[in-house]
């Protein structure tokens, strides 16, 4: 079995900028979403720039942003857990790749931090030009790596990015919490 992990929210923790650029800004996090789209759509895929993303952000509600506080504001932790679980399955001689949707400046702070140093490869929405829950994000990943969708699980917190994958034939498992997962994996249940 070979495994693709999500990053935030799956073995890193603290990844939710919205409540304190909200509160810098005096902006709501609900009026920064529906500017910006559920996942930072432009952003997400490589369209668009922090800067262009700022200087649209700056004329739509008057603010002076003037450096890019997606990645200020983004203070990562990785949960030591998950990562174990992830070597323990490398050692059983599962290759483990990261599947995730990011930003160019979440994605420096991650390999600067070293965060992504346990996955084989790292697949970057912002790189790839295609996110999560589009089935073309999974595909290329199978494809790149020569793998068949019954031979992959894939581990993501949010259920619409679970369900594309399932979609495929990829077994696909929503997290909840660590001992679920680990429970499922370490069992070969998952």
């Amino acid at each position: 079995m070979h495994y693709i992990f999500d990053m935030g929210n799956v073995l890193s923790r603290n990844v939710d900028v919205l409540p304190s650029i909200a509160g810098e800004l005096g902006v709501s996090a609900s009026d920064i979403v529906s500017f910006a789209g559920n996942d930072f759509d432009g952003l997400t895929v490589g369209a668009a720039t922090p800067e262009e993303f700022w200087a649209a952000f700056n004329e739509r509600f008057g603010t002076r942003v003037r450096e890019d506080l997606l990645a200020t504001h983004f203070r990562p932790v990785q949960d030591p857990r998950v990562e174990e679980l992830i070597r323990t399955l490398q050692r059983r001689g599962s290759r483990v790749v990261c599947g995730t949707n990011t930003f160019a400046g979440h994605y420096r702070i991650h390999m600067e931090g070293g965060d992504y140093r346990v996955f084989h490869r790292v697949y970057a929405s912002h790189l790839m030009g295609v996110a999560k829950p589009d089935p073309e994000f999974f595909r290329r990943i199978l494809r790149e790596e020569s793998w068949r969708p019954e031979e992959v699980t894939f581990v993501d917190d949010m259920a619409k990015n679970v369900e594309a994958a399932a979609g495929l034939g990829i077994h696909a498992i929503l997290y909840r919490d660590y001992p679920e997962l680990a429970a499922r994996l370490l069992d070969n249940r998952g």
